[in-house]
């Protein structure tokens, strides 16, 4: 197995790939203090990014996942093997981000880049696809529509 070193966005930016949480998996279960853990890194991220002593010096562990590329068709499939909570959860900020932004035209740039794959031979061009249990709520959110009550309506 090679095992990369890749930034967040290089990841989620990839339009030919379609994430994919396995069934074995356990569905998405981070709570408010892992929440709150990993907003605090966000923003100590940004505070660092805002303060040109520390811009250059701090790089920021992301956490492991780990993802075994697959070719479907004429898609590339990303089977997440380990870190679908934490991938999960930066997408699910990336959407609340997106709900925030006033501009019509940011929001659809992060719908575009980081939310779907309009280059999938999938039916289905969300990015990441949740298990079954959380799926039509994570669709719900990427969709800008209000998903029904449970643990990633809650995040």
């Amino acid at each position: 197995m090679k095992t990369e070193s890749h930034s967040i966005n290089d990841v989620l930016a990839k339009n030919a790939t379609s994430f994919f949480i396995p069934p074995f998996q356990r569905a998405y279960a981070w709570g408010k203090p892992e929440i709150e853990r990993y907003f605090s890194d966000v923003l100590r991220i940004i505070d660092s990014e805002l303060d040109s002593k520390q811009h250059d010096k701090l790089e920021h562990f992301f956490g492991t996942v780990v993802i075994k590329e697959e070719k479907a068709g004429f898609a590339n499939k990303s089977v997440v093997v380990d870190g679908q909570q934490r991938l999960t959860t930066t997408l699910i900020f990336l959407i609340a981000l997106r709900d925030l932004e006033a501009v019509e035209l940011n929001q659809e740039y992060i719908t575009q880049n980081y939310l779907i794959n309009n280059t999938s031979s999938f039916q289905d061009k969300i990015k990441l696809k949740q298990v079954t249990k959380d799926r039509d709520a994570y669709r719900s959110l990427v969709n800008k529509e209000t998903p029904k009550a449970g643990i990633i309506y809650n995040a």
